[in-house]
């Protein structure tokens, strides 16, 4: 009988089945395959060596049953997490994209809070078909339909960073809905601003495209190049090719061709036809190179997973501290005296909106560091008059401060997190960006306050204390320290959580194109924003 049990084929709703069916639906979500590999040939014979009795179902049966069952489970759990008696007030990235392949377009949603435990939880919520033009009133219908899915009323939207297109822009501003412009990609427009501003900058970079251009087609070129590398002892790299809408991919072109000096001189002098830049030219990449490193160390920390808002304020200091001090810079002057009239313009009033200056003043490693003492002063009236009106709302802290220099989820263990530092990197050799941020850090001090009530008592005493290192993980220090400053902390979690980039969203549709890929190009929108959707949050899969 035993014998008999063991080569019987399972029945499609058998327990010990069905375990490898959500085994299957998984893959299939986690590794973005399509739906028919579970009938391809080399699928079915491994899975007959994995469990012979186990008859796979069809590919209808995945994409019609099992991948919306565990989407409902997925949406079930971030219900719950997203439980509006927890009074959690939440912070969004939205953008829009279009598939190239199907002409189909896609509005995503993120989800960024902080638990009581000071845990950082970061979803996404939607990644939903879009029809119709993108106007400014059909962006916030749009908007306001994800938010209604789950139940979140706008009051608890603590901010929506969002790129900073005229059409978002104003879709946030009519619904009284607080927003903000993208970091990185204001941050682009800057470093935009200063290659276009020095002749000599455009025609090394003309140069350098020509250059890589002739190895990127000639596959007996990169052949010799290889071995130029080996001869000489350098690493053994590709040239990288730039693209014109991306600022640091020209950054990473220059760089690599001045690792690469060496070969490429010898190359040229081999090779009839194969232009290499002058010595001049090359002296002037060095120093492009330098100049802008700080801007894509800037760019790439402020995109990352971990990012938070409250790194704006102290990175766009030391971006102009460094801009402002002498160095070499011949043949880049106008490219340096550019680049800092760019971000003196594009972030001359960052110290007076209360969402950048409240989260920096609140983040233990920098406090009052970056501000003057006269700013200081309305950031700390902003910072009650937050407090105060997150009070008067039930915890909702959605009432922002506006006065200003210048005008008046019982499925997730959140305890057991692993708390991650949000900046918390391997130290980067020659980092002028850190070093000097840690310059102004360390030589200030903070200063005695005069208390007049309980929030303005923690603030006072937690602004005389030491910053800590800036290592440490500001989240883990408000964790110890939120039952000694315990209205303080309150505002600090509202005002921690928000990232500072729209870089969660254009994430997404990066998973989106390989979702809606050519190979997919019948798969319905329905379909695809559940995958993208499950892909994403895949750690709520069998929670």
């Amino acid at each position: 009988m035993d014998t008999l049990e063991r080569t019987k084929v399972w029945d499609i709703n058998n327990p010990s089945a069905v375990r490898l069916h959500r085994a299957i639906a998984k893959m299939l979500v986690i590794d973005i395959e399509p739906y028919h590999v579970v009938e391809k040939q080399g699928f079915i014979e491994m899975m007959t060596v994995v469990e012979r009795r186990y008859n796979i179902p069809s590919r209808k049966y995945f994409a019609e049953r099992m991948i919306p069952q565990i989407y409902e489970e997925v949406c079930a759990r971030l219900t719950g997490l997203l439980d509006p008696d927890m009074n959690w007030s939440i912070s969004f990235t939205t953008d829009t994209w279009t598939a190239e392949n199907t002409v189909q377009s896609f509005m995503g949603l993120t989800a960024h809070w902080l638990t009581d435990a000071f845990v950082n939880m970061s979803f996404v919520l939607d990644c939903s078909p879009f029809a119709g033009h993108h106007t400014a009133d059909g962006l916030l219908c749009a908007f306001q339909q994800m938010l209604s899915k789950w139940n979140i009323d706008s009051s608890r939207c603590h901010v929506v960073l969002r790129d900073n297109a005229a059409n978002i822009s104003k879709c946030f501003r009519i619904a009284s809905i607080p927003s903000l412009g993208c970091f990185a990609h204001t941050l682009q427009l800057c470093v935009r601003d200063g290659l276009l501003s020095q002749r000599a900058v455009s025609d090394i970079v003309t140069v350098s495209r020509k250059l890589v251009g002739h190895f990127k087609h000639s596959s007996s070129a990169t052949s010799r190049l290889k071995e130029l590398q080996a001869e000489l002892g350098l690493p053994h790299h590709q040239l990288i090719q730039d693209v014109s809408t991306r600022w640091n991919s020209t950054f990473y072109m220059l760089r690599r061709l001045c690792e690469q000096r060496r070969a490429l001189s010898v190359y040229c002098s081999e090779v009839d036809g194969a232009s290499c830049p002058t010595a001049y030219r090359w002296s002037i990449a060095e120093n492009v190179v330098s100049l802008l490193a700080p801007f894509e160390e800037c760019t790439r920390d402020v995109s990352s997973d971990a990012a938070r808002i409250f790194v704006v304020i102290p990175l766009v200091a030391i971006l102009r501290n460094i801009l402002s001090r002498y160095g070499n810079d011949a043949g880049v002057k106008t490219l340096k005296s550019s680049l800092l009239e760019s971000v003196n313009e594009r972030f001359a009033n960052i110290q007076e909106e209360p969402l950048y200056a409240i989260s920096s003043l609140t983040d233990p490693r920098f406090k009052q560091k970056f501000f003057t003492e006269a700013v200081l002063t309305t950031i700390k009236a902003n910072a009650i008059l937050a407090f105060n009106g997150s009070s008067s709302n039930s915890g909702s802290a959605t009432a922002t401060a506006t006065v200003t220099a210048s005008s008046t989820p019982a499925s997730l263990d959140t305890e057991s997190v692993t708390l991650q530092p949000p900046l918390k990197k391997a130290r980067v050799e020659n980092s002028v960006l850190w070093e000097c941020m840690d310059e102004v850090v360390q030589s200030t001090t903070g200063e005695e306050q005069q208390a007049t009530s309980n929030i303005e008592t923690q603030l006072a005493q937690y602004l005389s204390e030491p910053v800590i290192a800036r290592t440490e993980d500001p989240l883990l220090w408000w964790r110890q320290n939120k039952k000694r400053l315990p209205d303080l902390a309150r505002l600090a979690r509202v005002y921690l959580k928000p990232p500072p980039t729209s870089v969660p969203s254009e994430r997404l549709f990066s998973v989106a194109g390989e979702v809606v890929s050519d190979h997919r190009s019948a798969l319905s929108p329905e379909n695809a924003s559940r995958l993208i959707f499950l892909k994403y949050n895949a750690k709520l899969i069998d929670e």
